[in-house]
């Protein structure tokens, strides 16, 4: 609904923000349930891809090109998908 009220410029960097906020909650399970590794290095993986899509929304809307909001929305769906099975797939490690 910001859309609708804030300028596109505001949008994404709220985006940003979110996304940011988004990425240090998925890294906080790391220490906080006892995560191993790969948990670690494959939330890494999947922030540093996701705030890179995030950062290239806000790209194209401050060189006022079509910004394509839906292939964020898309990505944050793949990314919170592949976390999970991340933690599932890391309950199964840490068991072993």
């Amino acid at each position: 609904m910001l859309p609708a009220v804030a300028t596109a410029e505001h949008v994404a960097s709220r985006i940003i923000l979110y996304s940011w906020a988004l990425v240090a909650a998925s890294m906080a399970l790391w220490p906080v349930a006892h995560m191993t590794v790969f948990y670690a290095i494959a939330a890494s993986v999947l922030a540093v891809v996701f705030l890179r899509a995030a950062y290239g929304l806000r790209s194209r809307v401050r060189r006022a090109v079509p910004a394509r909001p839906m292939l964020l929305f898309h990505w944050s769906i793949t990314y919170l998908s592949l976390l999970f099975v991340c933690v599932g797939a890391d309950a199964l490690l840490h068991n072993r």
